[in-house]
């Protein structure tokens, strides 16, 4: 996958065109596709912080002991 760094909708254009079969997207549909994905990067990774007990805001990995029911 292409680690390009997007600053507006026409770069979002050139990164997500640069792969086989989106080719046919306009800059505009690319933006919103490209915040989608980020969208949906940021869930996933919120998701697995908290599966993982981990704190994903620091510089750091830190895993937090799990919370057992007593």
């Amino acid at each position: 996958m292409a680690n390009e760094t997007r600053n507006d909708d026409n770069s979002a254009g050139q990164w997500l065109r640069g792969f086989k079969g989106c080719e046919h997207y306009t800059d505009e549909e690319a933006g919103e596709i490209a915040d989608s994905l980020d969208l949906l990067a940021a869930i996933l990774l919120e998701n697995a912080a908290q599966k993982l007990h981990c704190n994903i805001y620091s510089n750091e990995i830190q895993h937090k002991k799990p919370k057992i029911a007593a």
